[in-house]
């Protein structure tokens, strides 16, 4: 990701369109703020906003490359697909702040909480594979 900040708006303005609520967090190894962050995005709606939303990820020009010439996400892969089994996650969530730019960068005990308020020990499960959590 050579343009951060515009791939993250483009994510949200996205999210928007398609009518999809969305969070974008960058976990870091053992809290190691030095390292690459494993970043992860959640995207919570109607099954066919969820895929229209993926079908433009993949084919709309949403980076740059390193001579600042705008690319396809190539590196993106999904870790899980699914029903939410929590009922109260959309309200159990403060969205606002799951979206805001100033909670990017998290802990990976943050980002284990928000996977439990989202889907519980399903989504818990899933994240802690990817981040390596407790």
């Amino acid at each position: 990701m050579n343009s951060a900040k515009a791939y993250r708006k483009w994510l949200r303005k996205t999210g928007q369109e398609m009518d999809a609520l969305l969070f974008i967090k960058e976990c870091y190894p053992n809290d190691d703020y030095s390292k690459r962050p494993t970043i992860l995005v959640g995207i919570v709606g109607a099954p066919s906003s969820i895929s229209g939303f993926l079908k433009k990820w993949r084919t709309n020009r949403v980076d740059v490359d390193s001579k600042g010439k705008p690319c396809l996400e190539r590196m993106m892969k999904i870790l899980a697909q699914g029903e939410i089994h929590n009922n109260d996650a959309e309200d159990a969530i403060d969205w606002d702040q799951a979206m805001s730019e100033s909670t990017l960068k998290v802990s990976m005990q943050s980002v284990m909480e928000l996977a439990d308020a989202v889907g519980g020990s399903v989504w818990r499960g899933i994240t802690e594979s990817v981040v390596g959590g407790p």
